[in-house]
């Protein structure tokens, strides 16, 4: 007669240590006035973001957009900037539901 194999103990829950923020002094700041362009490709959200610039070459002067940075991230990153920045907003009494007015080109 064998013997019951007993049962294989309970897992332990794994509560991994939440990741720690360590401050980079020399990271860029980027300063855009908008983001005019999302794209989404294989799992991965792009936001185009961009500056607009004065070309004096023209008469009379054009305002350009210019694309300065893309933030490249996964969608769970994403979604956390998006609820992040919603909180944030929120929070400091800025409504960030309603679209903002076109501001006029000077």
């Amino acid at each position: 007669m064998t013997e019951p194999t007993p049962d294989p103990p309970e897992p332990q829950a794994h509560h991994p240590t939440p990741p720690r923020v360590i401050d980079n002094p020399v990271a860029p700041d980027v300063f855009a006035d908008s983001a005019i362009g999302f794209s989404l490709r294989n799992g991965v959200v792009s936001i185009t973001l961009s500056s607009q610039r004065v070309d004096h070459t023209e008469a009379p002067a054009a305002i350009n957009n210019v694309v300065i940075a893309r933030l490249v991230m996964p969608v769970f990153g994403a979604q956390h900037l998006i609820l992040g920045l919603y909180d944030f907003l929120k929070t400091h009494g800025l409504d960030p539901i309603q679209r903002p007015p076109e501001q006029p080109v000077q």
